[in-house]
């Protein structure tokens, strides 16, 4: 009886390592960040291990473009006036 214990007890604890091992190699399932241009970054570890860069996952309606705000005139002083009447 105690053979059988024994036996069952080794293979809980097999079956245990075995599936701490398989979780070490579960790819992830968030990516690890963002950048400014909303690539994200992956890191993998088991089939193919390395960092990747998944790029055009944001909808296609997002504008990346930038339009400078127009120039505003300066303010002009008592000074400038003078100068102008001059």
């Amino acid at each position: 009886e105690e053979e059988r214990i024994r036996r069952q007890k080794a293979a809980a604890e097999k079956a245990f390592q075995e599936a701490v091992t398989k979780a070490k190699l579960v790819m992830r399932r968030t990516p690890l960040g963002t950048d400014r241009n909303h690539n994200r970054y992956w890191l993998f570890s088991d089939v193919v291990p390395g960092l990747y860069i998944e790029k055009g996952w944001v909808h296609e309606s997002i504008d990346y473009t930038f339009t400078l705000p127009p120039e505003e005139e300066p303010v002009s002083t008592e000074e400038d006036k003078e100068e102008e009447t001059e």
